[in-house]
């Protein structure tokens, strides 16, 4: 991890994401004061699925030796599904936001993509609760609304990490953004696991 021209490096990233689950602008403001590297950047986004998988492990799932045998192709495909939205969100990010009067460059903006993946996986346990209650058969709109609840969230940190590092006041129009990126992104990740899983086969 890179250390900032200060030579603090990043040493306040712990404190900086618990405040940003909650105030993403201001924690990336202090973020961007490190001034934090394309290596950090890579390194948040790593921490980002290392917490989502740590998580993940009380997630509701099938059993069966099949099942526990496919378990690390999954975790790699899930780190290619990572760090391809990682850079395509960034990459997208950088040329859009600046060709709407936005001052950043693909570092500092691939920094917020890290940060704001790394925010959005803080939200990991209510999506383990989520499914966890589908499974159960248990309070099925209440899982339901949570698990919108938690996709708003989602978006509104990663849109407010970027908003904040092009400097747009407004973080609505950059939500619609996430959103769209999301759904997209979301499509060509789900043709990549079918097309892996029937190659397989």
């Amino acid at each position: 991890m890179s250390a900032g021209r200060d030579g603090n490096g990043l040493g306040p990233l712990p404190r900086l994401v618990w405040s940003g689950v909650f105030r993403p602008r201001e924690a990336m403001a202090r973020l961007m004061e490190l001034r934090p590297g394309l290596d950090a950047a890579i390194l948040m986004v790593l921490l980002a699925y290392l917490v989502s998988a740590v998580f993940s492990l009380v997630m509701p799932t099938p059993e069966g030796a099949e099942v526990r045998a496919s378990r690390f192709s999954l975790h790699l495909q899930g780190l290619i599904i990572e760090f391809g939205s990682f850079f395509a969100a960034a990459g997208i990010a950088t040329w859009l936001g600046r060709a709407a009067g936005g001052t950043a460059w693909f570092p500092q903006v691939a920094a917020a993509v890290g940060f704001g993946f790394l925010l959005q996986a803080m939200l990991t346990p209510g999506i383990v609760l989520a499914f966890s209650l589908i499974v159960a058969q248990a309070m099925w709109a209440g899982a339901v609304l949570l698990l919108l609840g938690l996709a708003a969230w989602s978006i509104w940190l990663l849109a407010s990490c970027i908003a904040e590092v092009h400097g747009f006041r407004s973080t609505i129009a950059v939500a619609g953004a996430v959103f769209g990126f999301a759904i997209a992104f979301g499509l060509l990740a789900m043709i990549f696991i079918i097309g892996s899983a029937i190659g397989g086969r």
